[in-house]
């Protein structure tokens, strides 16, 4: 089989295991997903995307197996989907977050605050790769609100509130954009709302607070 075939074929097996939960199917997609990626020139377009679709393969197997072999292989899978990218390519964001999203796992299943800042740093990056009012912006500040909890949460860090101040204030510049789809909004809303909360936690911001019980009663409605 080429190389074509092969990742359709891993491809399909991995959405198999999505919909039914087939262990079986997990591990045959890693395998065909792994060959497809070892299969596809160095120069091709695809190798970027193939080695996306390796680590999102193997991150679902490290969910389920905890094994951290099987994570530190869905980093290295995601970094090489991210070095083979060309210059300027359109979904470098979402390479940049599979990325983040392995090392994230990483430093759930090890502790290790260096695997959480480079989760952080590669969750920045993705956020930065995202034009303003793009409908993905949403989950890119989500993302970078949940790592800012962790850090705030296990060490109280100045740079942890820090963090959260920038993604109120990114929250807010977005919103000021007036998002006009209406789901957009409100999942802008919603991110905005638990950094606020974040902060309240952690300051002790009865403002903040309310703010960001009415920011969600805003995404509600």
């Amino acid at each position: 089989m080429c190389s074509s075939d092969l990742a359709s074929l891993g491809d399909a097996l991995a959405e198999r295991h999505r919909r039914v939960r087939d262990p079986g199917a997990l591990a045959e997609a890693v395998r065909e997903l792994q060959r497809a990626a070892d299969l596809t020139p160095d120069r091709s377009i695809d190798r970027c995307r193939r080695y996306r679709s390796l680590s999102e393969a193997l991150l679902a197997l490290g969910v389920e197996t905890w094994d951290r072999l099987v994570i530190e292989q869905a980093i290295a899978a995601a970094q090489q989907a991210v070095d083979a990218a060309p210059s300027g390519y359109a979904d470098m964001a979402n390479l940049l977050r599979t990325l983040g999203r392995a090392r994230q796992l990483l430093a759930g299943r090890t502790g290790d605050p260096a695997a959480r800042a480079e989760a952080a740093d590669a969750y920045e990056q993705a956020m930065a790769a995202t034009p303003a009012g793009h409908p993905d912006l949403p989950s890119r500040l989500s993302d970078l609100a949940r790592m800012s909890l962790v850090d705030v949460t296990l060490a109280g860090s100045a740079d942890g509130l820090a963090s959260v101040d920038e993604h109120v204030r990114l929250a807010r510049q977005t919103l000021a954009t007036e998002p006009a789809d209406p789901f957009d909004r409100a999942m802008f809303q919603l991110g905005l709302a638990s950094s606020l909360r974040v902060r309240a936690l952690f300051r002790e911001d009865a403002d903040g607070l309310d703010e960001a019980i009415t920011r969600t009663r805003q995404a509600a409605h």
